[in-house]
Order: C-alpha cells, then structure tokens, then sequence
C-alpha cells in the first residue's frame, strides 16, 4: 500500500492495491505482499488447513529438533529401510546357494555304462548248459 509499498496491508489482504483476499484457515495470517500463509502452531499445508505436530513444553534449541517430523513419515521411511535389507539378505542367500549348487555340479564325475563282453558270454554259456 502507499506509494512505493511502504505501508503495509490491513490483515486478511495482500498484493497491489491490497485487492487480494488471503486464503490462510484457522486464524493464521498472511504476507502483505505474496499472500504466503504462516500458519499457527499446530497447523500447517499452504492453506493452514492440516493438522500439524503440537510440541508441548520448552524446546532446547541444542537438543531439539528444529522442525519436527511427523511419525507416519518416520515410519514410512522404517518400512522402506527394512523393506530393502531384507530384499538384499533374500538376494545374498540366493547367490550364496546358487553358487553352492554350482560348486557341487563339478565334482560329480560322469557316469557311462558300457557292457562287460566277458560276462555276456558266461551268461551264454551257462545257459546252454541248463537247457
């Protein structure tokens, strides 16, 4: 507002000309200029309009976290951890096996069955005998 944007727009307005109507839900305010919403403790989203983590009590700006994380994020990103460790243990048991498995293919000699002519001919004999 003013001349050269010197004053500052009357709370619920921003842009030139304070024509802009801001959209920020659950009594948070807007920036005078880009309509950008802060949102209130407890809230957040472009709008204001989820629900945000509640932090109760006094933060330590040494031990605290700066922005703090939603738990379904932290278990989103658990699962997906342990999802791949155990994708990689399956795989390394695979090649483990499989490797194995290989390993016992060499050392089984070839097995081939050639008749024994000596003892064809015994068969032969005794049987000529007995008949």
């Amino acid at each position: 507002m003013g001349h050269d944007c010197e004053l500052k727009c009357p709370a619920g307005t921003y842009g030139y000309g304070c024509r802009q109507v801001c959209d920020c839900l659950n009594n948070s305010t807007c920036d005078h200029m880009t309509g950008t919403c802060y949102c209130n403790p407890g809230w957040k989203g472009m709008h204001c309009d989820q629900a945000g983590v509640i932090i109760v009590g006094n933060l330590n700006s040494l031990t605290s976290a700066a922005v703090p994380v939603d738990s379904y994020q932290i278990s989103a990103i658990t699962g997906i951890i342990v999802l791949v460790l155990l994708m990689l243990i399956f795989l390394l048991i695979f090649i483990i096996y499989r490797k194995k498995q290989k390993g016992k293919e060499s050392t089984m000699p070839a097995v081939t069955y050639t008749p024994n002519i000596r003892a064809n001919n015994r068969l032969r004999h005794r049987r000529s005998l007995w008949s």
